[in-house]
């Protein structure tokens, strides 16, 4: 502590970033992080967590306006891009869940991932793209979601599609 509060009282506690708590299971530092940004005048600080889960939030954020929890329990067909909710980031119930709609002839599982996981192993299909390949992937999905018969409140949320495209000019996947 007395070297932190050197670093304060030479710098600012501005200078200071704190980086810690967060990941799976690991949240006591979080009840005494704000006590030491607090006594150092700590600013900025993030954690593993931030890593992992912030880019989901803000992407739900830009497609939806708020996070959004699909309804797996019941939907025609679920979309799992790049996760294994039977290991991790889960669903609710996930793999009573992941069963279910597996053995429904009504419904179907879809996999977009490298690796042929326990979901893989229960997809009707699993589109097993090769590493560094999800670029054109997505851009073929936006491409797809952009036609003029897609629904008119998701277009509404398509933004940036012709500066999408053009930047993928270089990669001939436009």
């Amino acid at each position: 502590m007395a070297q932190l509060g050197h670093v304060r009282d030479t710098h600012g506690g501005q200078r200071i970033f704190y980086y810690g708590g967060g990941g799976q299971g690991n949240h006591l530092p979080g009840a005494y992080a704000r006590a030491l940004s607090a006594a150092l005048g700590i600013r900025y600080r993030s954690n593993a967590r931030a890593q992992e889960k912030t880019g989901e939030f803000g992407s739900a954020e830009q497609m939806f306006g708020n996070w959004a929890y699909g309804d797996f329990e019941s939907c025609e067909v679920a979309l799992f891009i790049g996760k294994n909710p039977w290991r991790s980031h889960g669903i609710r119930r996930a793999r009573v869940t992941l069963k279910a709609i597996a053995k429904d002839a009504n419904r179907t599982l879809l996999i977009i991932d490298p690796k042929h996981t326990e979901t893989a192993e229960l997809a009707d299909m699993h589109l097993a793209i090769k590493p560094a390949r999800d670029a054109w992937l997505a851009l073929e999905l936006r491409r797809r979601l952009h036609r003029p018969c897609i629904h008119p409140p998701l277009r509404t949320r398509c933004h940036g599609g012709s500066e999408c495209t053009h930047a993928a000019r270089p990669l001939g996947a436009a």
